[in-house]
C-alpha cells in the first residue's frame, strides 16, 4: 500500500527485492500491485510521485500486504475512513508487515498486542505506548511474529523482504536474489 508522505525506500526497497526475485526465478512469484486509498497517485515525503494501479478497497486478498512509514503512517492514524479500508486489508491479508515507523499503524490496529515488534527508534516508544503488552526489540532489524511482521529503519525493510522471499522461494532462490541486487546480510534476523 502507499500513501502521501511515506518513506520512498520503505516501498522502493521491498519492491525491488520482489521484482528481482521474479526476475531470479523467470516468472511471476510475486504479483506486485500498488494500491492507494483511492486509486490515485501519491507523492512520497522524497518528493516522488508513485503511480497506483488501484485502490485498498479494490485491492484482492493480499498474501503480503507491505505497509510503509514516513509522516504519511503518522497522519493515517487520525484518519478514521483510512484506517477502516486499512484493517479491512488487513483482515484480508494472510501476513501483514510494516516497514519502519509503519508499525505506528500494525499497533493502533492492535496487531502488535502481546507480540514482539521493531521499529524506527525514533518512534520505538510512540509504537509502544499504542500495545497493550507489545515488547520492542531493538536489536533486531526485523521480527517475524508469525502472521504479522515487522522491520526496523528503512533498509531493514530490504532484509525483511529477503526474509519473506527465502520463506516463499527457499534459500537457493534467497542467494540468487541477494546476488542479483548485490547484498550483503548482517547478523540479527529474528
Amino acid at each position: 500500500m502507499v500513501f502521501p508522505d511515506m518513506e520512498l525506500l520503505d516501498f522502493a526497497g521491498p519492491y525491488e527485492v520482489f521484482s528481482s526475485a521474479n526476475l531470479c526465478v523467470d516468472a511471476r512469484a510475486f504479483d506486485l500491485l500498488v494500491l492507494s486509498a483511492d486509486g490515485g497517485d501519491i507523492q512520497t515525503a522524497n518528493g516522488v510521485q508513485i503511480g497506483a494501479e488501484g485502490s485498498w478497497a479494490e485491492s484482492p486478498d493480499p498474501d503480503i500486504l507491505l505497509i510503509p512509514g514516513g509522516d504519511g503512517a503518522r497522519m493515517l492514524l487520525d484518519e478514521s475512513e483510512a484506517m477502516e479500508m486499512i484493517s479491512g486489508l488487513v483482515r484480508r491479508s494472510e501476513r501483514v508487515a510494516s516497514i519502519c515507523s509503519g508499525a505506528r499503524i500494525l499497533a493502533r490496529l492492535g496487531l502488535l498486542d502481546g507480540r514482539e515488534f521493531t521499529t524506527h527508534h525514533s518512534v520505538a516508544d510512540a509504537v509502544w505506548a499504542d500495545t497493550s503488552g507489545g515488547n520492542y526489540r531493538a536489536d533486531l532489524r526485523y521480527v517475524d511474529a508469525g502472521r504479522v511482521l515487522t522491520s526496523a529503519g528503512v533498509t531493514a525493510g530490504i532484509d525483511l523482504a529477503l526474509h519473506l522471499v527465502d520463506q516463499s522461494l527457499g534459500s537457493e532462490k534467497l542467494e540468487e536474489v541477494e546476488s542479483y541486487i548485490e547484498y550483503k546480510k548482517k547478523d540479527g534476523r529474528a
